[in-house]
């Protein structure tokens, strides 16, 4: 899939000052990616942001380091023992192979008046993060300079559709968050095959 940079309306003030301020923290490229791009290009709101920060060093793994390490940079106090759900940085963590992003630790914090869901990935680059979502109209994201948007989301916003591409199964999660969101909107969900053709989900 070939990802191009176009220009688009600006991205929200707070979202780049959290996207900055993040990169800056974990010395690490950090973008925004799926969702949040998505909808503030297609004018819908949205209230929480995918920030990802990109080649993560295996270590970080460890599920206690990460958010010892979060703590530590985002000024939270560390705990003696477990983390408590009710505490800022909530103890809903996973780092597997999952279907979007391979090899993500995922950690939400509240940072800046922001719900943020750090994702701390072994991806390089924003274009493999853009690549790795499984629904076309989610394929964008913001590095700080610029916008990365895909033909496949391009292709969507174009034709009202959610297209499935090829070997990116969906969560059914993920798509009752779509289908709640897009479905009322004209939206309608498509399936791609490997050659491209673009035919209706069964």
């Amino acid at each position: 899939m070939t990802v191009q940079t176009i220009n688009y309306p600006n991205i929200p003030p707070a979202w780049e000052q959290a996207r900055y301020e993040i990169s800056k923290l974990f010395s690490k490229l950090a973008v925004i990616a799926g969702g949040a791009v998505r909808d503030h290009l297609l004018g819908i709101p949205h209230n929480d942001l995918d920030i990802f920060i990109l080649e993560t060093p295996a270590e970080w793994q460890n599920y206690d380091k990460t958010q010892r390490l979060i703590r530590e940079l985002l000024g939270l106090p560390q705990p003696k023992w477990s983390l408590d759900k009710a505490e800022p940085v909530e103890a809903k963590t996973t780092w597997k192979d999952d279907f979007h992003h391979p090899y993500s630790s995922h950690h939400h914090v509240a940072y800046k008046g922001l719900d943020v869901d750090l994702v701390f990935s072994e991806c390089l680059t924003m274009d493999a993060v853009v690549n790795s979502f499984d629904v076309g109209l989610c394929k964008v994201g913001w590095d700080g300079t610029n916008y990365l948007i895909s033909q496949d989301f391009v292709r969507d916003a174009e034709h009202k559709t959610l297209t499935i591409t090829p070997d990116k199964p969906s969560f059914a999660d993920h798509k009752q968050r779509l289908e709640k969101k897009f479905l009322p909107l004209g939206y309608s969900w498509r399936f791609c095959p490997a050659d491209e053709d673009v035919k209706e989900a069964a």
